[in-house]
This record gives C-alpha cells, sequence and structure tokens, in this order.
C-alpha cells in the first residue's frame, strides 16, 4: 500500500507520493475529514448523517453517505491508494498506521516539547514546539462544512495552547524584547485570555516597560469585568502585585517560573479564578487596593512631570524670577503681582460693601 498524507491543520488535502488526491464537493471532504479526526475509529453512517445535514438531511441521506464513500475510494485509487477507507460493522474507519497526518505528527511535537521543557532543556522544547506550529497552514479544515465547526475551535485552541506554549519558553530563554510584538498582536487578538495577557506583561516589565505593562493589566481587567462580569485569575492577579512590589525575582523567569506554563501562583490552574471582591477573605479588596495604589503612583508621577515643565516654562518666561509664592488671578491661570492682586482684591470688597 502506497503511503498516504492528510493534512487537517490548514485546508482539507490529501496527497500520494506528492501528488494531490481530488476530494470532491464539501460533503466528500466533512466526511473524509471526520474519519481522519477520529484517527481510525470506526465512524457510524448516522453519525456521518449529523456531520454533513444536521436535522435537515433528506430522506435518501443514508445511500447518499454510501455513494461519498464510493467517490472517496476511488479518488484515491486513482493515485495508487487502495483499500484506504474500510468497512468496519455499520460505519468506515481510515486507519491512520501506515499513513502521515499532520495531526498527529503535531500532537507528537507538542508532548516532546513538554518533556524537554519538564527536563529542563527550553531550547530543545523550544524547537519542537516551532516544528509543531510550522505543521499549521492556515484555518484548520477549511473547505469542510460547518458540522465540523465544534473540531474547528478545539483544533485552534490546541493552537494557540502551543503558542502559549512556545512564548513562555521564549521568556525562559531571555527573548522577552524579541517577543513582544507578537505578544501585543495575541492579546489584541484574544483580549480574554489570561495567559497572553500575562505573558505579555511579564515580557513588558522585563523590557523595563512596567508602566506599560500595568496598563495592558487594567485594561484586561476591565475587559473581564465589562464583557464576562469576572475578576481576573489569581495567577494573573499575584502577578500585578509582583510588579507594584517591583519583586526582583520577576527578572528570572525560570528559578521563578513566571515565564513557564506553571505560572505564577503555586498550584494554581489555567483556570483558577480570584474571589470577586468582598469574597474569600479579602482577597478581591486587596487586589483593589494593588491596583488603586498603582494607579495612584502613576498619577503621581505625571503630576510630578506637569509641574517640572510648568515651572521650567515660567521660568523661560519671565527671565529667571521667582513667582512660586505668587497668587494666581481667579479663573485665568494666570502668576499676577502681589501689589496687583492686592489691589484687586481691595477693589472688589469696596464693591461688596
Amino acid at each position: 500500500m502506497k503511503e498516504l498524507r492528510f493534512s487537517v491543520l490548514g485546508p482539507l488535502h490529501a496527497s500520494c507520493e506528492g501528488v494531490g488526491v481530488a476530494l470532491g464537493s464539501t460533503h466528500e471532504r466533512t466526511i473524509l475529514a471526520l474519519l481522519l479526526l477520529r484517527e481510525g475509529e470506526q465512524v457510524s453512517v448516522e453519525q456521518m448523517i449529523d456531520v454533513v445535514w444536521g436535522g435537515a438531511a433528506p430522506s435518501n441521506a443514508r445511500h447518499a453517505v454510501q455513494t461519498y464513500i464510493y467517490r472517496l475510494r476511488r479518488s484515491l485509487s486513482a493515485v495508487g491508494a487502495h483499500r484506504v477507507v474500510s468497512s468496519v460493522g455499520g460505519g468506515y474507519g481510515l486507519p491512520l498506521d501506515r499513513h502521515q497526518f499532520d495531526l498527529r505528527e503535531f500532537k507528537v511535537k507538542v508532548r516532546e516539547a513538554e518533556r524537554f521543557s519538564s527536563a529542563g532543556q527550553p531550547a530543545t522544547a523550544m524547537t519542537c514546539i516551532d516544528q509543531a506550529l510550522d505543521l499549521w497552514t492556515g484555518v484548520p479544515l477549511a473547505g469542510t462544512g460547518t458540522g465540523l465547526q465544534g473540531w474547528r475551535t478545539a483544533l485552534g485552541e490546541m493552537r494557540l495552547g502551543a503558542l502559549e506554549q512556545r512564548l513562555s519558553l521564549a521568556l525562559d530563554l531571555g527573548q522577552h524584547i524579541e517577543r513582544t510584538a507578537e505578544l501585543a498582536v495575541l492579546v489584541e487578538e484574544h483580549p480574554l485570555h489570561e495567559r497572553f495577557c500575562e505573558l505579555f506583561v511579564i515580557a513588558l516589565y522585563r523590557s523595563n516597560r512596567q508602566a506599560e505593562a500595568l496598563e495592558v493589566y487594567r485594561r484586561t481587567c476591565r475587559r473581564l469585568r465589562e464583557e464576562l462580569g469576572l475578576a481576573p485569575g489569581a495567577r494573573l492577579q499575584e502577578l500585578h502585585q509582583r510588579i507594584l512590589t517591583a519583586d526582583p525575582a520577576l527578572h528570572d523567569g525560570q528559578s521563578q517560573g513566571v515565564g513557564t506554563r506553571a505560572g505564577v501562583g503555586a498550584g494554581a490552574g489555567p483556570g483558577a479564578r480570584a474571589p470577586e471582591a468582598g469574597h474569600g477573605e479579602g482577597s478581591g479588596e486587596l487586589t483593589l487596593f494593588y491596583e488603586a495604589f498603582g494607579e495612584l503612583r502613576q498619577a503621581v508621577a505625571h503630576i510630578s512631570e506637569q509641574v517640572a515643565r510648568l515651572t521650567c516654562l515660567v521660568t523661560a518666561t519671565v527671565g529667571g524670577a521667582d513667582f512660586r509664592s505668587e497668587p494666581v488671578a481667579p479663573g485665568s491661570g494666570e502668576v499676577v503681582p502681589r501689589a496687583a492682586a492686592a489691589e484687586s482684591s481691595s477693589s472688589g470688597l469696596s464693591r461688596v460693601g
């Protein structure tokens, strides 16, 4: 039997020794994709009908499925690949033992990356995860029907997980400056993905961009609150607090785990979430306090900068005279001599009397 190569991490594609297979209509492609995704397991005719037509199957749906299987086998035989789709019980199967399948290769490379990362070999792990992501060629399962939308979403989530893993390894390898642009795009595309936000905040902080890191955190908190009614997860909250206290360990991701999948908080799972304000031993109030404190520090720094600019402007305008103790004309924002201010005040009192 000749070796085939099947791809679902992008447009559905099949080839045999470099020769493409004509996959026919959308319905035929959908059935092939379903057989591939089940990786050799039996798929019943009823399951195929449900995926192809949903609740609007025609009366001859069973016969139509049999026709699509016949056409699929004929297309594969045309490139020398015979007996690829087998009849199993009341359905069909496509064993992949002798064939190449990009989704299976992707899973293997991701597992290898996790194994090397756990063994303290981030550079080798990075090579594996890069190879896994290189298998993607576009929107998964493109060219198939809407009945596979659930699978399409699941595959997209798998890709995001691999991207998260690669960026985490990159931070462990000290690539925070090089990865900020990529993280900025991912956070913009997935604003509610807390792990991307966490990695972006870490990358900015390590690049000496603390104010921007805090702004990314606040923006994510605001969107979580407005769109989902949730507070940020425990890991993201703890990272925020460590930035506010200038924790020096944040610059050493490998020893503290902030750049790895283990995250900031010990024992905090990827779905862990902090209690809302007013619940859970006051952790919500503490988070609000830290956030308010950080905003206050930024406000004070901004005011100090504006005062310094104004002092320089006044000094340059009046030739160095010290007007800091002079009053300000009401409503005008202009500094005036004390004599003029006193005269204006006396005049005002006379009119009142």
